[in-house]
């Protein structure tokens, strides 16, 4: 017979380990190192303009389209603020995207972001004895046909808040409306009162996963012969996580008639949890078949899919934290007061949007390429080792905090430099993207233009 103090010392034993083990679970996970981000910044492109901004929620009138618009603005606006539209990926909502909507307004453009048809923002089942529906769903919102109907969409809003403006500018009343009041006559005046305070000229379109797609669509890609012209005609396009199939045309063919400047980003773990793109390389596609002159790539090593959503990943088709914090009334989607620069969102200093002054870049490689930690078993990240992560499909890498919020950084800077580059002619950018661009990357990945 086995001793009591024997068999109590192994039930204590037991508790300890299972309270190490649930202690272990609960723990918060580890910050990014904001050193090395502010350190990495400040060796990159800073833009000479960073700027207070503010967040406000529209829903249209059922007459004007009844769309939700999740505005991103500069504090001070003016006729020469460009005007870019962001559109979220598969299962996300109009408030999906903060980081790079936020980093986009800090450097003087006014964002707003649309889910174009209700369909697309609806919640993919996760369970997975529904998985091959959340599947067949999937697939079916990336076919040609809905993308078409997407582009509509979104030429039809894009009309609108340009006839809204024009007609604020001019005074002049709405034709089929004919009430006495300005708000009456144009209910965008009431709703949105700085669209006549915009530069609705020069349009620039951007997108994740889904809104990748129809982006491309926008700007002129063709994936079948009796494709129709959208008239939109962008000035610049960001694809962020590329689509791209085999069916319709060649992509020699399909990506011809594309006239404005093309930046895609993406990296060699970039699989979407549908798996409607079955390998990251076909994501190259738009860059390697664009006219020379109008394309660019952002290739990260360890990207992965959910990275690019701009907030929380939500790598099993769920939405992310921008978009519970919609649901929540969270003040990360809700208006803010004109001049808020709390420290407490993305663009906080020493956080992935961290502020900067100044302009141009100092180049070099930058940061040291080890990104939070030393190299073992690949690259290491302060956080986490290299792994395989179910989430991802099972191919994808856990990475540290550090290298996670490096990513974002480079994500976030050569965005910016790309549009100021074309959007604001800023010789500066230009030159940032044509000779130091690269460099910075480094370890991380690549930088190219074509």
């Amino acid at each position: 017979m086995r001793p009591l103090f024997a068999c109590l010392n192994l039930r204590l034993l037991a508790c300890a380990v299972l309270i190490a083990l649930t202690s272990a679970c609960r723990q918060t996970p580890p910050a990014p190192d904001s050193t090395v981000l502010l350190q990495r910044e400040a060796q990159g492109y800073l833009t000479a303009t960073r700027v207070p901004i503010r967040h406000v929620a529209v829903t249209m009138n059922e007459a004007d389209g009844g769309l939700a618009l999740h505005w991103t603005l500069p504090a001070t606006l003016h006729a020469e603020t460009p005007v870019l539209i962001y559109l979220p990926g598969l299962g996300q909502s109009a408030g999906s995207g903060v980081l790079w909507r936020e980093a986009w307004a800090r450097a003087g453009y006014a964002v707003v972001a649309v889910q174009l048809l209700p369909e697309d923002g609806e919640r993919l089942p996760v369970d997975p004895k529904d998985r091959d529906l959340a599947v067949s769903f999937a697939h079916s919102r990336f076919s040609p046909s809905v993308g078409r109907q997407r582009v509509r969409a979104l030429a039809a809003l894009v009309a609108h808040l340009r006839d809204g403006a024009g007609q604020m500018q001019s005074g002049e009343p709405r034709s089929d409306i004919a009430g006495a009041n300005a708000s009456m006559r144009n209910p965008l005046a009431g709703q949105m009162p700085w669209l006549a305070s915009l530069d609705w000229q020069h349009l620039g379109i951007l997108g994740f996963d889904l809104g990748a797609q129809t982006a491309l669509l926008a700007a002129g890609e063709r994936p079948f012969k009796d494709w129709t012209e959208t008239g939109l005609h962008p000035a610049v396009v960001v694809l962020l996580s590329p689509h791209a199939d085999f069916s319709g045309q060649s992509f020699q063919v399909r990506y011809q008639t594309v006239q404005a400047p093309v930046l895609s980003i993406s990296g060699d773990l970039d699989l979407d949890p549908w798996r409607v793109v079955t390998s990251a390389t076909v994501r190259q596609a738009p860059f390697r078949n664009l006219a020379p002159g109008r394309a660019a790539l952002l290739w990260l090593t360890d990207l992965m899919h959910g990275q690019l959503a701009g907030g929380e990943e939500a790598t099993d088709g769920r939405r992310g934290s921008a978009d519970a914090a919609d649901d929540a009334g969270n003040p990360a989607s809700a208006t803010r007061p004109i001049g808020d620069t709390s420290p407490a969102g993305p663009g906080a200093p020493g956080g992935p949007g961290g502020r900067s002054s100044g302009r141009g870049g100092a180049g070099g490689p930058g940061g040291s390429g080890s990104r939070g930690g030393a190299e073992t078993n690949g690259r290491n990240g302060q956080g986490g080792l290299r792994a395989l992560d179910p989430r991802n499909g099972g191919g994808a890498s856990v990475l540290g905090a550090t290298e996670r919020a490096t990513d974002t950084l480079l994500v976030r800077v050569v965005t910016t430099a790309f549009l100021d580059a074309v959007m604001r002619h800023d010789d500066t950018a230009q030159a940032w993207l044509n000779r130091q661009a690269a460099a910075w990357v480094g370890l991380q990945g690549r930088f190219q233009q074509r």
